[in-house]
Order: structure tokens, then sequence, then C-alpha cells
């Protein structure tokens, strides 16, 4: 039988259990109409529970026999690693501490079938939290992020019976993720605007994108038009060219140019006091955006942090405007076109655009009952955007993270510099 072959008959026995399961939690006592009401339903729960307590051995039992099928590869269809390289990750004595810790880093790393593992044994009968509540609502909180309804369906069924509580509803996170992207979509792009760019900033802005602005800005003004830039898809910018993002951004203030600047908070978001040359550039941003006072705090921050003279306040040339960042006088009232979300999964540079959106200010909440997943990567720059956050005297809150989210943020520090709330449904 090929490799594929036995990975869909390995599918179609989770799924026969997980219908017997079904099966065996709705059966009707009705054998029993000769017992007290009480008692029958007693009875049911109790014989209910057994058998699919010998259901899960059975199913149990018959994956270890598979083990040695699977030696090799990945799942196909589940893109997770075989059970086998999930025994050999993780040692078994871990599985008896800290499980939710040691699953929510397995999960962050993209280690589904050893989070799901460490998870199932440590609630089994033999594990160490079979009777430990939030163990089991991280599992069913596990099934929702992985969208594994039957898999859901019968711990939810068990839960009900071992605690006498109702569970909570089924969600498919990755659902909800699709669904807030297809929201935001068309709101993310009218932020943007309809307008072309005479320059439109890369994901990594190089000397090569320096330089073609630096031609734009010429060209502008050279023609005596109007100069448009959009900064919306800026992520990084080459740690070399923070002395040419200076000079063009100085050029810009001393020219009598008309800009139109789109996504000029993505500019900002790049910029941190790790450098002096990185903080140069920021006086530079802050000139040519007229903020005097914005202006003198950093320039004294530079003279204090590197003991050196700023740059002096020259009055900017250019007329510089930004159309998403609208102002608004203390008796408007403050309402966002984007609700500040994180969804769907974060990892690697691409969530770094999400992370740098959000903006810093006073009780930021922001939305996270669509997040399925946060890696390594991403976690640390949450980590340091909240600490940013908090220095400056603000504290946010990441607010409905399900329980893998939560664990793995407490561990990675993250609810040292902003608070971080469990989802209840």
């Amino acid at each position: 039988m090929s490799l594929e072959s036995k990975q869909h008959a390995d599918l179609v026995r989770h799924r026969e259990f997980n219908a017997l399961r079904r099966l065996m939690g709705r059966r009707n006592p009705q054998s029993r109409l000769s017992l007290p009401a009480g008692a029958a339903t007693q009875i049911s729960r109790f014989e209910s529970t057994q058998a699919i307590s010998q259901i899960d051995a059975l199913e149990l039992q018959m994956s270890q026999q598979l083990m040695g099928t699977h030696q090799q590869g990945d799942f196909g269809h589940t893109r997770i690693a075989p059970l086998s390289e999930a025994l050999a990750a993780k040692p078994m004595r871990s599985l008896e501490a800290g499980p939710v810790k040691d699953a929510a880093e397995h999960f962050a790393n993209d280690r589904i079938l050893q989070a799901q593992m460490v998870l199932e044994q440590a609630i089994g009968e033999r594990g160490l939290q079979h009777d430990h509540t939030p163990t089991w609502l991280a599992l069913l909180d596990f099934c929702r992020a992985t969208n594994q309804p039957d898999r859901f369906e019968a711990y939810a069924l068990d839960f009900s019976v071992r605690f006498g509580r109702s569970t909570p509803p089924w969600i498919s996170l990755p659902h909800q993720a699709e669904l807030a992207s297809r929201e935001r979509a068309p709101m993310t792009a009218s932020l943007k605007g309809t307008s072309r760019a005479d320059w439109k900033a890369p994901l990594l802005l190089t000397r090569v994108e320096i330089q073609a602005l630096q031609v734009c800005i010429q060209e502008a003004h050279r023609t005596s038009r109007q100069l448009v830039i959009d900064w919306h898809d800026l992520v990084q910018v080459e740690a070399a060219q923070w002395a040419e993002l200076q000079l063009v951004l100085e050029s810009l203030a001393s020219s009598s140019l008309h800009c139109t600047v789109h996504g000029a908070a993505m500019l900002e978001h790049v910029f941190d006091a790790s450098s002096a040359q990185m903080m140069l550039a920021n006086l530079a941003l802050l000139r040519c955006q007229n903020r005097a006072q914005a202006f003198e705090d950093l320039a004294m921050d530079y003279c204090m942090k590197f003991e050196v003279s700023p740059p002096d306040w020259h009055l900017p040339l250019c007329r510089f405007e930004s159309p998403d960042l609208p102002l608004v006088t203390p008796s408007e009232p403050v309402t966002e076109l984007l609700v500040p979300e994180l969804y769907g999964v974060l990892e690697g540079g691409h969530a770094m655009s999400s992370i740098k959106a959000l903006t810093v200010a006073s009780d930021l909440v922001i939305r996270c009952d669509r997040l399925v997943r946060c890696d390594a990567v991403a976690t640390v720059a949450l980590v340091r955007w909240a600490e940013a956050a908090k220095q400056q005297g603000h504290r946010a809150e990441f607010k409905n993270v399900h329980r893998l989210i939560e664990s793995y943020f407490a561990a990675q520090g993250l609810t040292q510099h902003a608070k971080v709330t469990i989802r209840r449904d």
C-alpha cells in the first residue's frame, strides 16, 4: 500500500472512531425504562464514558501499531509531522509538567501534531491533567484553531460528562480569520488611496529604492508638480541605508514641493532609538511634517543618548500632507476606520506589517479573537512593540486570545508589558 493510501486510511479510521464516540454519547437509554429517570441517566452516561474510553484506547493502540509505516515523510493531507517524530522530539517527562505551556510552544512553532499529542496525553485517563479543566479547555481551543470539528465534538461531549458543565461552542478560527481578511481588505485598499503614486515603498527599503525616490523628488521639483508617495508596504529599512534616507528626507524638507504621502504611519513605525543615524533620519521626517515640538523632544533624546549636538530646527519649505491621517480637533469624536486587530497566522517577516500598523495610544485594545497562531518571530516583535508603548506611558490589551496563544505570550514575556485576556466563549 502506498504512503498516500495509508495516510488516507488513517484519516478515515479517525473519522470512524469519532463517529462511534458520537453514537455512544447520543444513545437513548430506552432499555432502562424500568429504572428511575435519574439512575437511568447516570448509568447511560457512565457506560457512554466507559465505551468512549475504550474507543480512545483502541485508537491509540492502532495508531501505535501504524507508527512504523509513517517513519518517513509528513502527512500529505494535514502537513504535520508523523507521530514517531513527535515522540522523538519531546521527552515523555515533559507531558507531566506544564502540558499547556509545552503544547503552546509546539503550536507556535507549527509543530501541530506534537502539540495535539501533549494535550491529549495530558487529559487521558493516565494523564496528570485528566481532571484539570483549563487543560481540557486548551485542547478544545486547539481543535478550534486547527479546524477539527469532529475531534472537538468528541472531546466536548467527554468534557461535558466529566465536569457537568456546558462546553464552548464550535468555532473554526481559520474560517474566522478568512472572514476578517475579507472584511478588512476593502478598507485597507481605501486607506491606500486610488491615486497613482510617483514612488511606492517596497517591503525592504534598499539603496536602489532610495535613489529612485530622490529622482522622483528632483523630477517633481523640476516640473513644479505635486509629488505622491506611498509608504504602506514598508516593513524594514536596510541598516546601512539610514544615512541615505536622512539625506532624501532633508532634501524633501528643503524643497518647495506639495507632497501627498500615503501610509506615513508605516514609515514612522520603522524608527527607534537604536542608532544615531536612525534618529537623525527620524528628525528629518519630523521636519518634513513640520512637527517642531516633536523634533525638539527627539533632538534632546538624541543629544543625551549619544552626547553630541543634534541638528537645528528649520522651518520646512515643503507642504507635506497625509490624507489617511486626518487631523481631529478635541471637540470631534475619534472614529477609527480599522479597529486594531491581529488575525490569522502571524509568522516571520510577513507579520511585521500587521504589527507595525498598530498605533500606540492610550487604552489601546487589540482584537485577537480571530488570531489563529503567532510564531516566535512575531511574538518577539509584539513584545518589543508593547515594551515601547509601555515606556511611552501606554499599556495595550490583547483581547480574547485562545489559551495556547495566551500561554505562549506569557512564556515569551508579553504579559510583563501588556494585558492579555483569554476568550471566554
